[in-house]
């Protein structure tokens, strides 16, 4: 997430914003992760604790930082990462993939790859963006039912811990379209869009990303949370789990607990055997290795490449 600023164009508030945040400092020190952070406390505790918006107006501020993102991490149709396409192509049709960002270009390569593979791959399971689509909205099943069905647990899943960028939602708790969240582009009704104004409580729709805070407010986000359980789900059943660029800061109290409670539940199949970790930084490795029985098998890499090319 450092270095996410540098050579590119900024408005000019979210500009002088930065250079407030960061005194003195080269743009190349800049964290997004941090900004984004920051932003939503502050857009927060403004609105609750009436401060005055004329020094900071940090709803504006967050705005612009949510569509600066946005633009960064923008891409075209059929854009599509050599890397990702050979992890994903590696994968069997059980397994599960669990990612922390809420970019778009893993979605769009497994879209290509189950498009391709969908009549050999899944004769009886449900392709993973399939099914992701299902736990974000209401799932349209008949007869409607309140449980996972049996096809959607023979294949694996693709859960977006964080959000997407191309899910809105409506920022009302008491509306229906804050309960049920939209995929952009997933019908082929038009004006469906971040800004566009809520149909039932006239609010503006927003774009439904988790900033990375200490406390996420999970269980706040409520169509979040069965995506999380079926995580914890999927890492206590898995033997062998791959992590990339993952940082396990301290502060991030939900995803630590997340791997520490997958350890600590009943394993249907056994103990996890093996880890393997993809980062050019030790610490990482170190954090999750503590956080891990002492069993645990682990082999390291500096980047993807490196791992990819050792898959069969």
């Amino acid at each position: 997430m450092s270095g996410f600023f540098v050579g590119e164009e900024i408005e000019e508030k979210l500009r002088h914003f930065l250079s407030w945040y960061y005194p003195g400092r080269d743009p190349s020190d800049y964290n997004l992760e941090d900004v984004l952070a920051f932003l939503d406390t502050a857009r927060l505790r403004q609105r609750m604790w009436g401060l005055d918006a004329r020094v900071q107006d940090y709803a504006s501020l967050y705005d612009q930082l949510v569509a600066f993102v946005k633009a960064r991490l923008s891409l075209s149709g059929d854009t599509r990462c050599q890397y990702h396409d050979r992890l994903f192509r590696s994968l069997n049709s059980r397994d599960t993939i669990i990612t922390l960002n809420y970019d778009l270009l893993a979605d769009q390569t497994l879209a290509r790859i189950e498009g391709e593979d969908h009549d050999t791959t899944y004769p009886q399971g449900t392709p993973r963006l399939d099914k992701l689509a299902s736990l974000i909205g209401e799932p349209h099943v008949i007869p409607a039912v309140p449980a996972l069905m049996s096809d959607e647990l023979q294949s694996g899943f693709y859960l977006k811990l964080h959000g997407s960028l191309d899910w809105i939602v409506c920022p009302t708790p008491y509306c229906s379209n804050h309960r049920d969240w939209y995929r952009i582009g997933s019908s082929n009704a038009d004006g469906q869009e971040e800004g566009k104004m809520c149909r039932r409580c006239g609010a503006r729709l927003e774009l439904m990303i988790v900033p990375p805070i200490a406390a996420k407010r999970i269980d706040e986000r409520e169509r979040l949370m069965p995506i999380w359980r079926i995580a914890l789900q999927e890492l206590a059943e898995c033997q062998t789990l791959v992590v990339i660029g993952i940082a396990f800061n301290q502060s991030d109290h939900e995803l630590n607990w997340l791997i520490r409670q997958s350890n600590a539940v009943t394993r249907p199949y056994g103990p996890l055997q093996t880890v393997h970790i993809v980062n050019p930084s030790d610490k990482p490795a170190d954090e999750l290795l503590g956080m891990l029985p002492r069993s645990v098998e682990s082999r390291s890499w500096k980047d993807l490449a490196a791992y990819v090319a050792e898959l069969r």
